[in-house]
């Protein structure tokens, strides 16, 4: 007796596959987008003040963006697209050269060595940190 109908066959497995890895790789994608817009607003609502670089860069985003837009309007291609991908990546990266530039990270409060030094006391031994 033959079966029909239910069943998997060889012939749509690699098809399945395929379309299976394409949207996991979709739904990665999304997710990565995500996390850097809201690493970049984060960065803006941190640094927005202080930083004239973030809005340069944002304005060349959107200049980007409404280019993109309008050349793919008036020359009926998609390939001027990609300038909205270019901006999105220049503001990102900008935004991160900006949180790495203020991030007070592994650096010493301000103080003179001098300082620390000539007022340490004298019976302290010589494993007492000098920053202490």
């Amino acid at each position: 007796m033959a079966r029909h109908g239910s069943g998997s066959s060889s012939d749509g497995g690699l098809g399945g596959a395929v379309g299976g890895g394409l949207v996991v790789l979709a739904v990665i994608a999304i997710y990565v987008l995500f996390r850097m817009t809201m690493y970049i607003i984060q960065t803006f609502v941190k640094y927005h003040k202080v930083a004239k670089a973030l809005w340069y860069s944002l304005s060349l985003f959107v200049l980007m963006s409404i280019l993109s837009g309008i050349l793919s309007a008036l020359l009926v291609k998609q390939d001027y697209s990609a300038l909205v991908g270019i901006g999105f990546v220049q503001l990102f990266l900008t935004c991160v050269v900006v949180q790495r530039k203020h991030a007070n990270t592994f650096m010493v409060e301000d103080v003179s060595i001098r300082d620390t030094i000539l007022h340490r006391k004298w019976w302290a031994d010589e494993t007492t940190p000098m920053a202490a």
